[in-house]
Order: structure tokens, then C-alpha cells, then sequence
């Protein structure tokens, strides 16, 4: 092959983001990192990155990120390679890297639970498609990725009465992420977040609070949320656009039907307007139980990009017996 492959730091971040940007204007992916964007993801507890290189040019990167569900550890694991050179056998040996590492990972931090691993890529690459079902990965979920444009954005609707409108606040940060992962607890392939992944995304330069709005009902109860991001790279790859990112909406069980939700992205999107931002996007499952395609469409939004999430499933191991003790 060739190529050193080797553990990436904060000093690889312009190399990172000069390959990711490469990468872009050749394919959609799903995870789009500039240089600042890899520094703080870097940052995170559990995560790793890792980088192929032909002498001072990365060629090609893999890595993980950690989290903890309620039955499982789950890692998100992606990669790519420079769009420029034969892929041969880097794309694979950079993805089992990648898969390596967050096995051991999994051993020192969380042996007792099963793991998941999860990939996704663009719908149609088929050589992506053998690589990783080559690993033991099976196609099983389809996502959107949805892009709304901020063009004469409608007044938001008015909210019911019996509700209180709160914007993100990083003292009421654990009441969100408890209330988070409620919405979420029987989320297809995982969506909860433990501390050490909130933080990382939420408590972030990347958040933008004062577009995150929260509906509590008297007793302080979270009714649904709607929280805003904004990266150095547009997800949706249109970098003409200053774009909002909705990464997580929810609603809680008793409040579902009343339409929350649509109403605080409207507001997040009317504010969002406001301030400059021209685009907004966001990621869904195609087959959410609530129907969200649905009402992300009535907001304004479009099928941007589909992708294709991978699965690859590990029992945790079994005990071992104990030595036989001496006579």
C-alpha cells in the first residue's frame, strides 16, 4: 500500500481539512469537518482520528466517535480517501483501523455492554457498499439530509399559553440531556448522548443557543426543544450559505400532537433569518415512527441528500470462568 497510517493530533487539523474539502467537491458525505471543526471534535472523550499519508500529505483519514446508550456502546465510524489517487486497498485498511481502535476502546471503557457500530455514506456508492459489508456492516436505515432556504421566512405561530419559552442555557444543560434522551430512548440504531458526547456537542463553540428554544410546562418539565449549530462547513456542502443545523428535535410523549415542534424550528428558522443565516439543514431517519419527513417538509425543507446507515453488531464477551483454585 504504501501509506503510513497514524494517529492524528491538533497539528494535522489544516492537512484534515484541506483533504475533507477535497473529499466534498467529489462526493456528499456526512460528516463534514473543517480544520477548526476536527480541532474541537478532537476534544471530545472517545474520540479518535486517524490519517493516511504519502509523505507530508494526508491521503486519507478514519476515526471514531463514542457513546454510550442504554443497551449498547455505540461508535459512529467513517472515513474517506483523496478522490484524486486509486483508492486500492487504503480505504479498507483506514476503516479497520478505525474498527480496531474503537474495539479496544470498548474493552477499556465499556466491556460488559454489546456494541454497535454505525457508518453511513451517500446513496449510490457502490464501492463504499463493498468495503464495508466486506467488514461485517449491512445496509439497514436510509437518512435524509433536509436543506431549508431562509428566503422571506414566515412569522413563527404563536405558542400555547400553558407553556414556557426558554432559550438554551448551559445551567439547565443535564435537565435537556435527561429530557433528550427520554424523546429518544427507543431511537432506531441510537440517538441518547451520555455526558461526555453532550458536552462535546452542546457545550460547544459550534452551539448556538440563542437560536435553541425550549417549551416547559409549570412544573419545569421539558415539552419539546429545538436546538441550533452552526459549522465552519455547511452540511448540506453549499458554502455559498451561512447555514443553521438542527442536530436534535424533540417532542415528549404527553405534549406529541400538539405541534411543538414545528413551532419552535419555525421560530429557530424566522431568528436564524434574522441575524443572516440563509439556509438551514438537518438529518432524519426515512423511516422515523412520528413522521418527522413530514413535518420538516411543511416547514420548507427538501431532500437534499439521502444516505445509507450501516450496521455492524458485537455481542459483548462472555465472562471468563475462574481459575481452579490450587490444592
Amino acid at each position: 500500500m504504501g501509506d503510513d497510517i497514524r494517529t492524528l493530533t491538533s497539528t494535522d487539523a489544516d492537512e484534515f481539512g484541506r483533504l475533507c474539502a477535497a473529499v466534498e467537491r467529489d462526493h456528499p458525505t456526512p460528516l463534514r469537518l473543517t480544520a477548526d471543526d476536527f480541532r474541537e471534535m478532537g476534544q471530545m472523550p472517545g474520540t479518535r482520528f486517524f490519517g493516511a499519508f504519502d509523505g507530508p500529505t494526508m491521503v486519507g483519514w478514519s476515526g471514531f466517535l463514542a457513546s454510550v446508550q442504554p443497551a449498547c456502546q455505540r461508535f459512529l465510524v467513517d472515513g474517506d480517501h483523496d478522490p484524486a489517487r486509486p483508492a486500492g486497498e487504503l480505504p479498507a485498511a483506514l476503516l479497520a483501523t478505525a474498527l480496531d481502535a474503537a474495539r479496544a476502546w470498548h474493552v477499556d471503557t465499556e466491556p460488559d455492554l454489546p456494541v454497535l457500530f454505525v457508518n453511513r455514506a451517500a446513496q449510490g456508492r457502490t464501492a463504499h457498499e463493498r468495503l464495508v459489508t466486506g467488514l461485517g456492516f449491512a445496509p439497514e436505515r436510509y437518512r435524509y439530509l433536509m436543506l431549508a432556504d431562509l428566503a422571506d421566512v414566515p412569522e413563527p405561530p404563536a405558542l400555547p399559553d400553558d407553556l414556557v419559552l426558554t432559550t438554551f442555557s448551559d445551567d439547565d444543560s443535564e435537565r435537556l440531556r435527561r429530557a433528550h434522551n427520554e424523546v429518544f430512548r427507543d431511537y432506531p440504531n441510537g440517538a441518547t448522548a451520555d455526558e461526555d458526547n453532550w458536552a462535546g456537542f452542546m457545550l460547544a463553540g459550534h452551539a448556538r443557543h440563542h437560536l435553541s428554544y425550549v417549551l416547559s410546562d409549570a412544573g419545569g418539565a421539558v415539552a419539546a426543544y429545538a436546538f441550533a449549530h452552526e459549522y465552519g462547513a455547511p452540511a448540506s456542502g453549499r458554502a455559498e450559505d451561512r447555514e443553521v443545523y438542527f442536530p436534535y428535535i424533540g417532542t415528549a410523549r404527553p405534549h406529541r400532537g400538539r405541534g411543538l415542534a414545528s413551532a419552535l424550528v419555525a421560530r429557530t428558522l424566522h431568528a436564524a433569518a434574522a441575524e443572516g443565516f440563509t439556509a438551514a439543514s438537518l438529518d432524519v431517519d426515512m423511516e422515523n415512527p412520528d413522521g418527522a419527513s413530514g413535518i420538516y417538509e411543511r416547514s420548507g425543507f427538501r431532500v437534499h441528500h439521502t444516505f445509507v446507515e450501516y450496521a455492524l453488531r458485537e455481542s459483548a464477551p462472555e465472562p471468563e470462568d475462574p481459575a481452579p483454585a490450587e490444592a
